[in-house]
């Protein structure tokens, strides 16, 4: 007999306790590698009851499919059958024409013509360049030239300005001998052959729309008469009044203050000696609500006989005749007047506006101003000037 605490006892109980962990481990594995192989088992039947499922749907599209083609394959065999009774028709189908004798044909071709090609394209270059000018005239409706402007008009023409390229509004002065300054000592020259009356002299300069240099002429004109006689510049385009930007001048009352019955100071009305020159330049003032009633007013006659008094020359600066009629007003205290055409501006339609108001006398002494037309298109050469100087960029 052996006791349970002998240690042979002992290293036996230890070895059956640990070949029974190895049994337990043992079990543990083999059960868990049923348990795997049993959901893969599980899902590979689950893929094929899918796959069985899906069978007659595979089957229906098969179907169709092998329909198609035999529709296709009975539709092509067809197309041979005729393709080939239609070459058997041909084949025995006897020619409706014979040639009797091989035609004879010369070393040069009898179309096309290459004589009369030439003569063709020769002619087209000849003719295209005038009908190419013929449509440009047709489309171009600006005033291009001082001929255009004789041939529609019979409006004296006074002067032809050139173009000038300064941006700068005045360019008259004391001691400038540039041609477009030149040009305006030739209009105020001509000026003094058009003018009837003696002593002084109110010139009034117009325009048919805005943009054609009116302004620009009647603050140069203006500075002209200035460099001889004492002139007054006269801001009359109430509508518009641009002399103050263009010359730089503080606003302040107007001509529009004495015709409203503002006030009677003409002195308080007037700049003096604008930018260092002798001219002075009465400022039209206030844009009023009705500026052709204003110009109605028998005070602006009264003012005109006292500026007479006090100036040799008054230009006046008005508005354009083809938009508003305030100019015919001023005819009353006129001498003489200035339509401004511009080159590439002013449309041909505008000439014979210019015409019915000379035939109408709806303005006295009406003569012609042709502002920025340069010296290729004026019809004039030589002079000792090149007129390619353009002052075109001159609004009204």
């Amino acid at each position: 007999y052996t006791s349970q605490e002998s240690p042979i006892i002992i290293r036996l109980d230890e070895r059956v306790s640990s070949i029974l962990k190895d049994i337990n481990v043992q079990i543990a594995g083999a059960q868990q590698a049923l348990n795997t192989q049993k959901k893969d088992l599980k899902s590979q039947s689950n893929n094929y009851d899918s796959y069985l499922g899906d069978i007659p749907r595979r089957e229906r599209e098969f179907v169709e499919k092998t329909r198609q083609q035999q529709i296709k394959s009975n539709l092509y065999v067809t197309l041979l059958e005729k393709k080939e009774e239609a070459e058997l028709s041909l084949a025995v189908t006897a020619p409706s024409a014979k040639v009797i004798e091989s035609p004879l044909a010369g070393g040069n071709p009898i179309s096309p013509n290459r004589m009369m090609t030439y003569a063709i394209c020769l002619f087209l270059s000849i003719l295209f360049p005038f009908v190419g000018l013929g449509i440009r005239e047709i489309l171009n409706y600006k005033i291009e030239n001082e001929q255009e402007v004789r041939k529609y008009s019979h409006v004296p023409v006074v002067v032809t300005l050139p173009n000038d390229k300064s941006k700068n509004p005045v360019v008259v002065s004391a001691h400038a001998t540039t041609p477009i300054v030149e040009r305006f000592r030739l209009l105020r020259t001509n000026l003094q052959f058009t003018l009837e009356n003696q002593g002084s002299q109110v010139i009034l300069v117009t325009s048919s729309i805005s943009g054609e240099g009116k302004t620009f002429v009647s603050i140069n004109l203006a500075m002209t008469y200035a460099l001889k006689y004492k002139t007054l510049l006269v801001g009359l385009d109430i509508r518009r009044p641009k002399l103050d930007a263009y010359m730089e001048l503080p606003k302040k009352a107007g001509i529009v203050s004495y015709l409203s019955g503002y006030t009677r100071d003409i002195h308080s009305l007037i700049h003096r000696n604008v930018n260092g020159s002798s001219l002075d330049v009465m400022l039209a003032g206030n844009i009023p609500p009705n500026p052709n009633e204003l110009l109605m007013e028998k005070n602006l006659d009264d003012l005109f006989q006292e500026l007479r008094k006090r100036y040799d020359y008054v230009i006046v600066d008005t508005s354009p005749v083809g938009s508003v009629s305030d100019t015919f007003l001023l005819d009353r205290i006129a001498d003489a007047s200035l339509f401004v055409v511009r080159q590439g501006y002013t449309p041909k339609a505008i000439l014979s506006l210019a015409e019915s108001i000379f035939t109408e006398k709806r303005l006295k002494n009406l003569n012609l101003v042709l502002n920025g037309f340069s010296e290729e298109n004026s019809g004039r050469y030589g002079y000792g000037y090149g007129y390619g100087y353009g002052y075109s960029s001159q609004e009204t």
